[in-house]
This record gives C-alpha cells, structure tokens and sequence, in this order.
C-alpha cells in the first residue's frame, strides 16, 4: 500500500546579499540539481536592449578544480522594471558526498560588470526524492524566477521545472487546491503549462508525485523578502530569534529537537501562526524577518554580536519600532543611556552603555516581558 506523505521541504540556499547572485542547490542522489539566479540589478542596461553576461561556474574540492562551465547568457532589457527579478540558470552535476566550494563569476565588458563569489556546498549522504516545485516565467525573452507574491503581470508564458531521483508513475500540477493537468513523468521535468492568472490573486502551486511505494507533495513558494532573509541563519539561530515571540514551553520544546527535526517545527510554528492562512504568505512572518533585518543593520557590535542578538534587537523584534526614543544628557562619568518608549503599549525600556563602545544592555528592572 502506498504511503502518503507530506513532506516539508527546504530548497539549500547560499545567499551573499539580496542584490547579489543566488545559488541553490538539492541533493537527489546521483546528480545534485543546481540553480544560479542573476538578479536584474547588475544587467538591466537600456543600451543595448540585450546585454550579454559570460557565466563561469567552478567546483572545487580541496582546493582542487573538479568541474567547470562557461557560457553566454543574455538578459533582454525590461522597461520600467520596478522590482528586481532573477534570470535563471539550470544545470545538474554528479557530485559525491564531501564539502565543496563553487565559484560564480558574471562578467560584462561593455557595463564593466565583475561580479565573483565563492559559496561553500557540502553534499551528505541524505537525499532527497524529489526536489522542490519550481514555478518558471518567461517575460521579454527571459527564463525568471518570480521573487514577488503577484508576479503574473508580467509573465508571457509559465513553465514547471522539476527534479527527481527516480522514473515516477504519475505528476500532477494543481493550481488553487484544483488539479491543473497532468505533467510528463520523467526525472526532469521542464514543462510549458497553459495557465490564465488573475494578477490581482496569488497563485498557489502544488505537485503530487506519484512513485511505486509513495506519493509526494511540493508546494512552491516565490523569494518573499522572509525566505531570503531567514536563509542567512542556520536554523539554530532561527531558534534563537523566535525565542523572542515564543513561549516558554514552545521554545523548550524544540530546543530540544535534533538538528534534522528543526526545519519541520519551525516551518510548523509559523504555520500556526499565520494570521491568514489562506494568503501565500505569512505577513507576520514577512514582519518578523523585517525587523530582524532592520536589527542586523542597526543594532550590531562589529566583531562580538549581530544585531538581533543584542538588547536592543530583542526589543526591536519582539515589540517593534518605538513611538518615542530619549536620550539622557551626557554627564562626566555617566555612561549613556537610550530610552525606548512603547505609548501604546504602556512600556519603556532603558539600555545603558556602560562598556563604552556601543553595547547598549537593558537595565533588568524595566524589562517587562
């Protein structure tokens, strides 16, 4: 009898910064399935309307080149583009179990374009069946992967991409919970769909694989500004940040977990806490991650803490911005001390700098949980 399973999965991502390139990967076994995304930003150029970028793709192991690629890859000028969109690159390579490092270099003599990063890859001896649901668009001559929750109002035509590890007996492609049709079963699967989209919904994919012993969902999620910036973190640090709005019984309980047990419970609990689970996206999620980064930006000591491990992080992430921030005066051999103050919510918090440098702590006695 087949088993039927729910599978929350996690596309690897290396993310240097969220206008740089991106690399992902999943590890399927005998080949691991790469893509590289090129934002907009470093190729939208007017002149001319199709600017030209030399990929270079380079895998190493213990400093040694094991596999290279190099190829041309055009980007055709969008006008009016108000949002940054990613061109996409698709490969496969077999790589064995070990840690790796792959460099990506984008050049562009004309626009003098030279972007280089190196990413580490360590490639286990975990695999997975299927990799995730990718949801591909064409727009202006352009393989893009939508970073935005409405993204059909510039799409010309739609594709599903996917991989798997082995020759399934059936793929089905639903879109808002209907079975949309029926996709090639194969172990990669590149596929036009005919969709008409109402730009003003989002548009909510799932595919179910059907194997021998098995069936398989994947649900496809665009870059929302919380996946990109949650993947900077491992997700022990996530942990760490969502001990800010847990309990005290949600967090001892996962704290607990094993490393592998993570990912589900975090993806979990924002699934219990989702204002409206009918939308895409989760806007307290998309909140949280907002202030996480804003406390990584603001709040950090160079060298010692990020910025959402600080008082003044977890002040930030749990309550937000304040209605009103004092400073008190300056005395000789007063430290400083900043004053946040919550109106709305009857609170006020004093950090004091009595290091010197910048390492504001809350005075305990005005902390009110």
């Amino acid at each position: 009898m087949k088993k039927l399973l729910l599978i929350l999965s996690f596309i690897l991502f290396i993310i240097v910064n969220l206008n740089s390139q991106i690399l992902l990967y999943e590890n399927l076994g005998e080949s691991t399935s790469f893509k590289v995304l090129i934002p907009s930003d470093i190729c939208n150029f007017k002149h001319p309307k199709i600017t030209t970028l030399k990929l270079t793709v380079e895998i190493y192991h213990k400093d040694v080149l094991m596999l290279s690629r190099y190829l041309l890859v055009d980007w055709h000028y969008i006008e009016n583009l108000k949002h940054t969109e990613y061109l996409v690159h698709l490969f496969n390579e077999k790589l064995y179990p070990g840690s790796y490092e792959v460099k990506i270099k984008i050049q562009n003599e004309i626009h003098r374009v030279n972007v280089e990063k190196r990413y580490p890859l360590i490639i286990d001896n975990q695999m997975i069946k299927s990799s995730n649901i990718h949801i591909l668009k064409y727009y202006n001559n352009n393989l893009l992967y939508p970073s935005r929750l409405f993204w059909q109002d510039q799409a010309d035509s739609v594709y599903v991409q996917i991989d798997l590890a082995e020759n399934p007996v059936k793929i089905d492609l639903n879109h808002n919970e209907k079975l949309l049709t029926s996709l090639t079963p194969a172990k990669n699967v590149f596929q036009k769909i005919d969709l008409e989209m109402d730009e003003n919904i989002e548009n909510i994919f799932t595919v179910r694989v059907y194997f021998e012993d098995e069936i398989i969902f994947k649900n496809f999620k665009p870059f929302t500004k919380s996946i990109l910036i949650s993947q900077n973190y491992s997700y022990r640090k996530q942990l760490q940040q969502l001990r800010y709005v847990m309990s005290q019984n949600e967090y001892e309980f996962i704290r607990r977990l094993n490393d592998d047990e993570l990912p589900y419970q975090i993806e979990l609990f924002w699934r219990k806490n989702d204002p409206s689970p009918q939308k895409l996206h989760n806007e307290l999620r998309e909140l949280f991650y907002d202030r996480v980064k804003y406390s990584d930006e603001n709040f950090a000591i160079k060298g010692y803490l990020s910025g959402w491990q600080t008082d003044r992080g977890m002040i930030y992430i749990k309550y937000g911005k304040p209605d009103e921030i004092q400073t008190e005066s300056f005395m000789i051999g007063k430290y400083p001390v900043i004053i946040w103050i919550y109106y709305s919510l009857d609170k006020r918090f004093y950090f004091d700098d009595k290091k010197g440098f910048g390492f504001y702590e809350l005075r305990e006695n005005w902390y009110n949980n």
